[in-house]
């Protein structure tokens, strides 16, 4: 980034990133799965408090080629967890034993 900000990971491939996500977690408890996504959740949430004004109308290349913006980063995050809430209810509606109680 042309402020001196370093991009110190892009994942250009979300679904291959989130299968490592899940194999990482595979058999982790629900309340730890938890745990992690609103810590996920909070790092998210602090570095974006961090990043100077100017930056929230800028435009930049990631590395593989396609335009990035800081709205558009927050926008699929948002989707992203929008859809894996949507899977957990899934499963709670499936066996409510079996995954945390989302509404």
């Amino acid at each position: 980034m042309e402020t001196g900000a370093t991009l110190d990971a892009f994942v250009a491939d979300v679904d291959a990133w989130n299968e490592q996500i899940v194999a990482a977690r595979h058999g982790q408890d629900p309340e730890t799965t938890l745990i992690d996504l609103h810590a996920a959740q909070e790092r998210l949430r602090s570095a974006l408090a961090a990043v100077p004004s100017s930056l929230w109308d800028q435009t930049r290349t990631a590395p593989g080629g396609q335009p990035v913006s800081l709205p558009g980063i927050c926008a699929t995050w948002t989707r992203h967890d929008i859809e894996h809430a949507a899977e957990l209810r899934v499963v709670r509606d499936r066996d409510p034993a079996g995954g945390p109680q989302t509404s």
